[in-house]
């Protein structure tokens, strides 16, 4: 043997039997968790965003279904807030829910890849700013969908591997893909991505002529029904809203590139790379397990990173789904390289610490907005941290007002109602006047609101029109208050409060869904 290919040999030996490696479980405990660790300390710093004060505003009141998701992360906000209250502590499921998930990929990664794959996937998916700082942490539907479509994919993986898949595997494979569904309507998409690999194999396609993946697929839609009552009492307006969110437009390049940035940035610092270099290399097998998971993956990326070329519509989490199956690819890619390179391991360090030096600075930033005092220049067009300062003062300018009775508040924007009913802790109901009232409008019968007295809060700036057509909805209105919305003494908005007497349906258009 050359000297040199010994001595490289030598070298390299104490990575293959790494001791870091010896107890895989307990390196991904280790990894799990630091990172639960670490976001229930920062919980207390930052406070509700909009999409959170959302969820617990609809849940306030159960159903079935809602307007613009379904059910589930809805339900856990309702229980988590009569548990933990009306503040950042509700995101402590959540928070829980993104270490089930963490650990889901490992069981995942490991049934696929073995155990070494298994903890470089979880350390991936922990080095990523969206999988463990928005959807494992915050109160959102992507919480609750990434655990049960990893769970389902876990479930389902027997078919993968030319092994039976007995009856009571199928059943909890259904519930888990019902729950998927539950939690948002991406999990359709999963769904048919799995009936793509089963037609693209011969002997998968065998199974379909059997009874178990139909009675799965049932079972799958029992616990999905929900959702399919509601829509029926209500006129479908939750898939027609998201339906429409697809209807093409024109095209638009600058949407398309602005997103693919996005996507790039919220799968920093480490997931980015080694999952497109893993998927790449998965592509060019053709073993079934690679195919499985590009199947349930890839078509959601595809489609999502695509679909703002023609429409108007695009949101960066939607491929996000997509890019969790496809995460074992990275694990994979790692692992491969670790095992011939120790740049992984340093990598993964100094990552690491570099993610917890963001997360902790990013904390402080949504606290104090130490980061556009420091720069105005940075924010000039609007600090997205702004959207989770607290509101609540303005329960105490209401309270103290000598006509404090009026039991509902007008506002003009969904995320303002949000915020206003985080304040208010639901004590009165928000009512949106806009033609996108979202969950505020299900429900709601403006004739029980005639002739009543209420409050107008508006953000301003504003247009005097939409103003005007807001104190329209009224007999008669008069200024309260203003309220400016700061932190660390640094203005992030203004509210304007007025009174308004004698509620006019005829005069204030308003969307509703009635059952």
């Amino acid at each position: 043997m050359n000297p040199a290919t010994t001595a490289a040999t030598a070298r390299l030996a104490p990575i293959k039997d790494a001791a870091w490696f010896s107890d895989a479980r307990a390196q991904v405990l280790a990894i799990i968790v630091a990172a639960t660790a670490l976001k229930l300390a920062l919980c207390p710093l930052v406070g509700l965003g909009t999409n959170e004060a959302y969820a617990i505003a609809s849940g306030r009141l159960m159903s079935l279904s809602y307007f613009d998701h379904p059910p589930l992360h809805f339900w856990l906000a309702h229980l988590s807030e009569a548990i933990f209250g009306d503040n950042s502590a509700a995101r402590i499921p959540f928070i829980l829910l993104g270490a089930g998930t963490s650990w889901m990929m490992f069981a995942l990664t490991r049934r696929l890849f073995g155990d070494r794959t298994g903890v470089w996937s979880v350390a991936a998916l922990n080095l990523s700013v969206f999988f463990n700082l928005v959807s494992g942490n915050w109160i959102l539907p992507d919480g609750p969908l990434n655990f049960f479509l990893l769970a389902t994919a876990y479930g389902l993986v027997p078919t993968a591997q030319g092994r039976a898949l007995r009856a009571k595997g199928w059943l909890v494979a259904g519930l888990f893909a019902g729950l998927a569904v539950l939690s948002k309507y991406h999990a359709v998409l999963f769904l048919a991505g799995y009936l793509l690999f089963l037609l693209a194999g011969r002997d998968r396609r065998r199974m379909l002529l059997t009874s178990r993946p139909w009675q799965a697929f049932a079972f799958a839609v029992v616990v999905f029904s929900p959702i399919l009552l509601w829509n029926a009492s209500h006129g479908w307006v939750s898939l027609r809203f998201q339906g429409g969110r697809a209807v093409p437009h024109h095209l638009d390049i600058a949407l398309f590139f602005s997103l693919l940035l996005a996507q790039i940035a919220v799968l920093l610092p480490g997931a980015f790379y080694p999952l497109v270099a893993g998927t790449r290399q998965a592509l060019a097998s053709r073993k079934p397990e690679e195919q499985y998971l590009l199947c349930l993956g890839l078509p959601i990326v595809v489609l999502f990173t695509l679909l703002p070329l023609i429409t108007d519509k695009g949101m960066v989490q939607w491929a996000m789904p997509g890019w969790l199956i496809l995460v074992p690819f990275a694990g994979r890619f790692l692992d491969e390289k670790s095992r011939t390179a120790r740049w992984p391991m340093r990598a993964a360090v100094l990552l690491g610490a570099a993610f917890f030096v963001f997360t902790v600075a990013a904390g402080l930033e949504f606290q104090n907005g130490w980061l556009g005092t420091a720069f105005p220049r940075l924010f000039k067009h609007g600090d997205p941290t702004a959207d989770n300062a607290s509101w609540n003062h303005l329960a105490a300018i209401l309270s103290t007002q000598p006509d404090a009775e009026r039991n509902f508040v007008l506002t003009l924007t969904w995320r303002d109602a949000a915020k206003i009913d985080e304040a208010l802790n639901g004590r009165d109901r928000v009512i949106v006047a806009s033609d996108d009232p979202r969950n505020f409008a299900v429900d709601l019968n403006p004739e029980n609101l005639e002739g009543h007295n209420g409050w107008i809060v508006l953000k301003t700036p504003l247009p005097v029109e939409s103003e005007s057509a807001v104190r329209g909805c009224f007999q008669h209105t008069a200024y309260v208050s203003s309220m400016v919305i700061a932190r660390n003494e640094r203005p992030d908005a203004l509210l304007d409060i007025f009174r308004g007497d004698g509620f006019s349906q005829k005069s204030c258009k308003l969307v509703t869904f009635l059952n």
